[in-house]
């Protein structure tokens, strides 16, 4: 079951988040990019910038503050 994956490791949940976004379902993407990074997932730079399926969700009100946490998160593990 690929939603109970989601639920219980960062990846899966991103993966889950990239399927919705690519179904244009952004609410379920968001919601599920949010559990991914309460699992821990915190690559900033991917999900702002290199991730083409995501891009969409750039206008979205509900992207910007997570965007906005896991950047704080990606900058805590900066060298």
């Amino acid at each position: 079951d690929v939603t109970a994956t989601g639920r219980n490791v960062e990846w899966g949940s991103w993966w889950v988040a990239e399927c919705y976004a690519f179904l244009d379902e952004d609410e379920i993407a968001i919601d599920w990019l949010e559990t991914a990074f309460e699992r821990g997932m915190s690559n900033y730079p991917y999900l702002s910038k290199h991730d083409p399926i995501f891009r969409k969700l750039d206008d979205n009100p509900r992207f910007q503050p997570l965007l906005s946490n896991v950047k704080i998160a990606w900058e805590r593990f900066e060298p």
